[in-house]
């Protein structure tokens, strides 16, 4: 290549660079930069010691290339599982970090191309983060006692906080995704404690962080990581929340109720759990009770979480369930249950009303930002103790 056709490839980079980061400023970046006149990069901070990378590479006879770099390469298995469901063709890529390209099939050769060339480079690079935005990063592995792995993520406390939250999560589209963007996501920004994040990623199928095979193998490990890892940051257990939303809220009622002296924060949990996953027809009830869902068994599942509330409650440990009428899984148990075996003070249970509250995903997505303030209360030493007690929510 000569002075001049290099000369020609640089302007049409820096032009590439200039309407890439015109189109991507609805995203946040690390840094932004043409490098060594090879590549607009633009890089992130997906979380603590997890930095990706976009480079462009605009090479000879106009071949447009993208990288997707993890700067750690400990971090390129779970990222290839993003950059899979994408639906982009990638292929691994020599260089430093675990990197993989993204097929584009794209060429520019002259200025009158780079609006065309940097959307469809932009629409990518926007698909790829936005799925980014529930990634977990590499999990931590933790091996519990009988051999069943328990995979997290997790944060520090922030200004001195001594409350430690652990989020169950709901039924994702992508096995990988987590709810509320993760510890680092923007949803949990403003809750000052440990964050902790559980992922439930034993087996095929989900099995709420309880049952594999009809065995309680999953369980005894998740308890025994949790009483772990509350020892090893020296937790009080009155200082800890168990929460979630829909299968989270359920994890976190039956995994509460083995652990005296913590809080459980449950928003819309399924309180019937073998009548929900029977109605599903999926493959959660047979991999969670090792058979097919009959009159029997899913009886037997529909008593298990009231018997865990129970068992909580009676303890004298709080619980607040955030619910609607919309949603008689829960709503319909939970009434029924309170007028025959109590709460007294323990469990508060708060009902929600609106013309856009129809069933049980609208229910959920109606009471996340109540569900999101009770932590940040609780996490700044400030539980809402009166909840339960509020005049419930219309609109």
């Amino acid at each position: 290549m000569n002075y001049d056709e290099r000369g020609a490839r640089v302007v049409l980079l820096s032009q590439l660079f200039a309407s890439l980061a015109d189109k991507l400023t609805e995203y946040s970046w690390k840094r932004q930069r043409v490098w060594q006149d090879r590549a607009a990069v633009f890089e992130f901070e997906h979380s603590p010691g997890c930095r990706i990378a976009f480079d462009v590479f605009l090479e000879s006879e106009g071949i447009i290339r993208m990288h997707v770099v993890a700067r750690d390469p400990l971090h390129g298995e779970s990222m290839a599982h993003v950059l899979k469901d994408s639906g982009a063709e990638i292929r691994e890529a020599k260089g430093k970090g675990a990197r993989y390209e993204v097929i584009l099939n794209l060429v520019l050769t002259s200025r009158e191309e780079v609006g065309g060339v940097s959307s469809a480079v932009g629409r990518q690079i926007a698909k790829i983060r936005d799925l980014m935005a529930q990634w977990s990063g590499s999990p931590v592995q933790w091996n519990a006692s009988n051999g069943v792995s328990v995979n997290y993520v997790d944060r520090a406390p922030r200004s001195g906080s001594s409350q430690l939250v652990v989020v169950f999560s709901s039924i994702r589209s992508k096995r990988y995704w987590l709810d509320f963007g993760g510890p680092h996501g923007e949803s949990l920004r403003g809750v000052r404690g440990r964050v902790l994040l559980i992922l439930d990623d034993v087996g095929r199928e989900y099995c709420y962080n309880l049952r594999r095979r009809g065995e309680a193998d999953v369980e005894a490990a998740t308890l025994e990581f949790l009483r772990f890892y509350i020892e090893k940051y020296e937790v009080s257990t009155r200082d800890i929340v168990l929460c979630g939303m829909s299968k989270g809220g359920t994890a976190a009622i039956c995994l509460g109720s083995r652990l005296p002296g913590v809080r459980v924060l449950a928003s819309v949990p399924q309180m019937q759990l073998g009548t929900y996953l029977a109605q599903r027809g999926d493959g959660i009830f047979k991999h969670m009770y090792g058979v097919d869902p009959n009159v029997q068994t899913v009886a037997e599942a529909d008593d298990f979480v009231p018997a865990r509330l129970r068992e909580l409650i009676a303890r004298g440990d709080r619980a607040v369930v955030l619910t609607s009428e919309a949603d008689s899984n829960c709503f319909d148990v939970l009434v029924d249950g309170i007028a025959r075996w109590g709460g007294g003070d323990s469990l508060d249970l708060v009902v929600v009303s609106s013309s856009s509250v129809v069933d049980h995903t609208s229910t959920l997505r109606f009471v996340t930002p109540a569900f999101l303030g009770w932590l940040s209360l609780f996490c700044v030493a400030m539980p809402p103790v009166e909840l339960g007690r509020l005049v419930p929510v219309r609109d």
